[in-house]
C-alpha cells in the first residue's frame, strides 16, 4: 500500500479579480421595500381597522390608540421575527399557539400561574380569531396574521393589569 499526499487545491490564474463587490441594486434583495414612517403609519392603520382593538379598550381610544401606534414598530418586527420561525403550511407567515408561547415565555414576570396561566394564551389567540367575517387560507384560523398580534398583546395587558384591578387605567396596562 502506497500513500499519496493530496494535490493543491487548482486555482485558475486572475479568478480574485473577477470577484464583483456585492451590491444590493444587484442582488436578490432588490425589490424590497424599507421601512419608511409614511409605510409603517399605512400598516399600523390597516391592521387597526381590520382588528377588534377599538372594541377591546373601552375608554380613551384615541390616547390608546396614539400610544399604540408609537410603539407599533416593534410590536411588528415581533411578529416578523415570530411569524417566520413556523408558517404554518409554508404558504403564509403566522404565528401559531407555540410560537406565541415561546413569545411569551421570553417574558417571564409576565405569566405567573394567577392572573396569567400559559392557558390564557390559546383562549385568547381563539379570541382573536373568533367572529370573523370569513375564514381564508390568508388568515388562518388557529394562527394569529400580523392585524391580530397588537390584538393580541392588547387583550393579554388587559388580563394580566384591569381584570385582577392592578390598575384601572387602559393605558397604564398596555
Amino acid at each position: 500500500m502506497q500513500v499519496v499526499p493530496r494535490p493543491p487545491p487548482f486555482v485558475l490564474a486572475g479568478r480574485d479579480t473577477l470577484k464583483t463587490p456585492w451590491d444590493f441594486f444587484k442582488s436578490v434583495f432588490k425589490p424590497y421595500k424599507p421601512d419608511t414612517p409614511l409605510l409603517l403609519d399605512f400598516c399600523f392603520e390597516v391592521d387597526w381597522i381590520h382588528g377588534k382593538c377599538d372594541k377591546i379598550i373601552k375608554n380613551d381610544q384615541d390616547e390608546r390608540k396614539a400610544y399604540l401606534k408609537s410603539i407599533y414598530k416593534q410590536i411588528r418586527e415581533v411578529y416578523k421575527y415570530y411569524s417566520g420561525l413556523s408558517p404554518l403550511g409554508g404558504r403564509i407567515t403566522c404565528a401559531g399557539p407555540g410560537t406565541m408561547t415561546e413569545l411569551i415565555h421570553h417574558c417571564p414576570d409576565f405569566i405567573d400561574g394567577k392572573t396569567v396561566k400559559i392557558s390564557d394564551i390559546d383562549f385568547q389567540m381563539i379570541a382573536c380569531n373568533g367572529g370573523k367575517k370569513v375564514n381564508t387560507w390568508l388568515s388562518p384560523d388557529k394562527a394569529l396574521v400580523r392585524f391580530q398580534m397588537m390584538e393580541f398583546l392588547v387583550r393579554l395587558s388587559i388580563d394580566k393589569y384591569i381584570k385582577p384591578k392592578i390598575t384601572e387605567s387602559y393605558l397604564e396596562a398596555i
